[in-house]
């Protein structure tokens, strides 16, 4: 072969190498950019267009209208009973009166809670749509730098092949490894594309386009500290516990309401028996109290007993009739109908209540110490694999200057650098898991996790020392109650049983949505009296305890009426 005929044989071979790498557009062909789509902005898509969502905004409009009717049939109910017409209530329905308003008030806010934990779950969710869209991007991007490679081997091969540098079996092995390459860029092609429409379906788009996604590196400082106030956080907001607590404090008022009602029909002297045997904050000794309170039915039921004188318009006016001859329909035992142990059965649901907050409080705990140490372990996963993405960066700088040297072959700073692309590969795997960690932990803890843009710094908290709960702080300041005074109109509202050595003269209360003071400055044993609609949400109060002229600790009002505690805020 003559020179003349070599070089045109090496320039036909670099024209069909290069027309099966390099594509030759037509003047008329527009190569648009991809479009980049942030985890923000479909997140606060998948909101806008969630079903889930809509059903439960709807829900929650049904449950501001349930709210309403409640108020009116207790307006219309006490008209009802200030008219000349009123009649006598059996137990029950005295019962179904004092809780209509508190079941539709926790239903509301059962509602508005319930689309809050919604919103989070779907971020969770999205994010990790989004999150293995962006690593069937990264495998795209992989598999396409592979078949680079692949392609200028065979390529390099070929040209070699041609005066005889190479031979053909390497080439023919080459354009073999090329087609398995050509194949795992089909997989991971279509891989993308799967996972870009499972996250087109969330969000309400056509993702089956040129579209890109990216995860910016963020990390969260924890320790124990941390931990503890993101537990502290979640009890107070996560939805579980919020709804065992909201069924403890409705069950304890319903108990209140009972004993209140059988004291308005019996009066205090009836009741005084059961006193020394019921508690709200101590076990109740149940054989004991059964023994008083069916002393307490004996002796109601003993008033309608016997005869009873009553005068008549006849000689010799007077007659012995039956007492139950004048027991009215709601009269002694009567009142109960099949309600007679209503306040014992009222105070097992209370224990029963109080045992299933523990009980999730407790869960609650468990899990968010659960995935703390799962970011714990990601985390240290997370720093080894940065840690050996430094080592292989230097190992290529040491490997690049051995090759200047001619201490080292090309095909050994090849496999070096190979190296460091897959401690990074390791790092990007390392990171994500990492994040995903994070995002549960997020969840777990009602969004309490502080995030920061950076890399994560190698010192960390390990994670190695004991789960020491802090001393918690006593938060309780006393109590409060709330009493009709016009039925239907006005109520007044007084404070009580306050803590020792909190040292306080005046109080005033405030509404949380509008700021606003309701009604006057008033004495620490004095009666603020307000119309009812001041009282109708007692979750929106809070009072300022004032010593003398000296602003003191607030407290938020918890609980159902007729009464409750007061919280330090």
């Amino acid at each position: 072969m003559n020179k003349k005929t070599a070089a045109i044989s090496l320039i036909t071979a670099c024209l069909l190498a290069g027309q099966s790498t390099v594509p030759i557009l037509q003047s008329s062909t527009v190569v648009y950019a991809a479009a980049a789509l942030s985890l923000q902005e479909l997140t606060a898509r998948a909101i806008q267009v969630s079903p889930d969502l809509k059903d439960l905004n709807s829900n929650l409009e049904k449950k501001k209208q349930e709210l309403i009717q409640a108020y009116k049939a207790i307006n219309i109910q006490a008209e009802k009973d200030a008219s000349k017409h009123a009649k006598e209530h059996s137990l029950s329905r005295d019962i179904d009166l004092g809780t209509k308003v508190p079941n539709a008030q926790l239903e509301l806010k059962k509602a508005e809670r319930e689309i809050e934990n919604k919103r989070r779950e779907i971020g969770l969710e999205i994010e990790q749509l989004y999150i293995n869209a962006y690593q069937a991007q990264l495998g795209v991007q992989k598999a396409q730098s592979e078949l680079k490679q692949a392609q200028v081997k065979v390529d390099d091969l070929t040209k070699k092949a041609i005066f005889g540098y190479a031979k053909q079996a390497a080439v023919d092995a080459a354009k073999k490894e090329l087609e398995t390459v050509q194949s795992s860029v089909t997989v991971a092609t279509l891989a993308f594309k799967s996972s870009r429409n499972e996250l087109g379906q969330k969000v309400g788009m056509d993702l089956d386009g040129d579209f890109t996604f990216d995860v910016p590196r963020q990390y969260a400082w924890l320790n124990q500290t941390v931990l503890w106030q993101m537990i502290a956080r979640a009890e107070g907001t996560d939805l579980e516990l919020w709804k065992a607590i909201e069924a403890r404090r409705l069950a304890e008022a319903k108990v209140n309401l009972i004993r209140q009602l059988y004291t308005n029909k019996f009066g205090a002297q009836t009741m005084q028996i059961l006193e020394s045997t019921y508690s709200s904050t101590k076990e109740t000794d149940y054989a004991a109290f059964m023994a008083k309170y069916n002393e307490m039915l004996a002796n109601i039921e003993a008033k309608w007993r016997g005869k009873v004188w009553v005068l008549v318009f006849s000689f010799p006016f007077l007659k012995q009739v039956p007492k139950k001859d004048l027991q009215g329909e709601y009269e002694g035992m009567r009142y109960f109908e099949d309600m007679q142990n209503s306040l014992p059965l009222a105070m097992l649901e209370f224990d029963k209540a109080r045992l299933k907050e523990s009980d999730t409080r407790q869960k609650l705990v468990t899990k968010i110490k659960t995935s703390y140490l799962g970011v714990k372990q990601s985390e240290a996963s997370y720093i080894l694999a940065m840690k050996a993405q430094d080592h292989a960066r230097q190992a290529t700088k040491d490997a690049e200057q051995k090759k200047k040297f001619g201490v080292l072959k090309q095909e050994e700073l090849d496999a070096v650098k190979a190296s460091e692309v897959q401690a990074g590969e390791m790092v990007t795997s390392a990171f994500l898991a990492y994040k995903l960690s994070l995002s549960k932990l997020d969840l777990d803890t009602s969004g309490s996790v502080v995030y920061r843009n950076g890399l994560l710094p190698y010192q960390v908290d390990s994670g190695l020392d004991p789960l020491v709960q802090p001393p918690s702080v006593d938060l309780l300041l006393g109590g409060w109650k709330l009493e009709p005074v016009a039925e239907g109109m006005t109520s007044k509202f007084t404070v009580g049983d306050l803590k020792d050595g909190l040292q306080a003269t005046h109080f005033t209360l405030h509404s949380k949505k509008t700021g606003k003071q309701i009604g006057e400055r008033t004495a620490i044993k004095g009666e603020l009296l307000h119309l009812n609609l001041a009282f109708s949400d007692i979750s929106d109060l809070y009072i300022v305890l004032y010593n003398g002229d000296q602003k003191g600790d607030e407290a938020v009002l918890e609980g159902y009426a007729p009464k409750g505690t007061l919280t330090k805020k």
